[in-house]
């Protein structure tokens, strides 16, 4: 690539109590970005409603309905040179216009990518220096709309509107299935509580899209021991009766651990859990990713956090298919569930 720098503009929705570098005399931020060095300037943007501008902040906007800021992410060659061959390969002409799709895997991806995690590195340290709790890392599919200027090494310059998305468009006229919207109406007009575990998944699943990795492998494991528990009790329950479950599986108030809970599979259920390879790699990511972030300064990875939630979901699968006879018709019965392929984000 002729490339020698480049400039990324866009907004993100929380106001950076900083002085403007973008427009005024303030100074940029200087960012190490895994040994390339990035220059950040903000700017911050007033917004409102009824065509009233309001320059100020409120607490907690995670939205950035009150204001915003924008943001000037500048590289130099050195990030050039690690873009990746096959996405510049993958790169259109520049004559093409950008719209919503599956396009981010070209070099200007690469860029934008590397601009947000910029940002969420700046954004990490801002957060923890001034208390702004609200504030998380932000992904380039969030932000969607960035104007990139390239200068060439002929002095030629180049600048696109670049929208950054995970998935393919769907009009208006995409609807949820006739059956999806029985079942949201049936849970409302009964009052109908939303299972506990089917929401732990699907926070585990937003844990991971953020990037928020540590909470993901936490709930992934939590998840799993709160549905192997009210199994076994379920199953126990049908064995003998609930009051013998209850008083195999809580002790003093408090639930049996986990070896023993499949150690109950085992001498009462004629299941051995344990010798299954679901059970070995369930406790390999146990022991290595789960305990590593739960009692050390540890920070899981993107691939560290996606390995622990399929540990746990395979182990669950595979005990589920044991007694699925036994659990049709209980609210642990596992019903077909289709996760968006590209839930999962990568790390940057």
């Amino acid at each position: 690539m002729d490339t020698k720098e480049v400039f990324v503009d866009f907004n993100i929705p929380y106001l950076l109590q900083v002085e403007d570098s973008l427009e005024g005399e303030g100074e940029p931020y200087l960012i190490g970005l895994d040994g390339i060095p990035a220059e950040i300037y903000f700017k911050k943007v007033p917004k409102g409603s009824s065509g009233i501008s309001i320059a100020g902040q409120m607490i907690g906007d995670r939205l950035g309905n009150v204001s915003e800021t924008a943001v000037r992410v500048h590289f130099d060659e050195r990030l050039i040179q690690e873009i990746p061959e096959e996405r510049i390969e993958k790169s259109p002409p520049d004559s093409v216009v950008y719209q919503s799709g599956s396009h981010n895997e070209d070099y200007r991806g690469f860029i934008v990518e590397s601009a947000v995690a910029a940002v969420n590195r700046f954004l990490r340290v801002y957060k923890n220096v001034t208390v702004s709790y609200w504030m998380r890392n932000l992904l380039p599919y969030e932000i969607f709309s960035f104007k990139i200027k390239e200068f060439r090494e002929d002095g030629e310059q180049k600048e696109v509107t670049y929208e950054y998305s995970n998935s393919p468009f769907e009009g208006f006229g995409s609807l949820i299935e006739e059956q999806q919207d029985d079942k949201i109406r049936h849970a409302l007009k009964t009052e109908e509580e939303v299972p506990l575990d089917s929401e732990m998944e699907l926070e585990t699943i937003n844990k991971i899209s953020l990037g928020e990795y540590n909470l993901a492998v936490l709930n992934a494991q939590r998840l799993f021991e709160i549905w192997v528990k009210n199994t076994a009790l379920t199953l126990l329950e049908q064995e003998y009766s609930e009051q013998r479950a209850e008083e195999l599986m809580i002790n003093d108030g408090e639930y049996v651990p986990m070896g023993q809970t499949f150690n109950y599979f085992d001498h009462h259920l004629d299941y051995d859990f344990t010798a299954t390879d679901e059970h070995d790699r369930w406790r390999s990511a146990y022991k290595q990713i789960r305990c590593e972030v739960a009692h050390a300064e540890y920070i899981a990875t993107n691939q560290e956090a996606n390995e622990m939630y399929e540990a746990c979901q395979s182990a669950q699968l595979v005990i589920y298919k044991e007694f699925e006879e036994e659990l049709k018709g209980t609210r642990l019965e596992l019903g077909e569930r289709d996760v968006p392929k590209n839930s999962f984000s990568e790390d940057s």
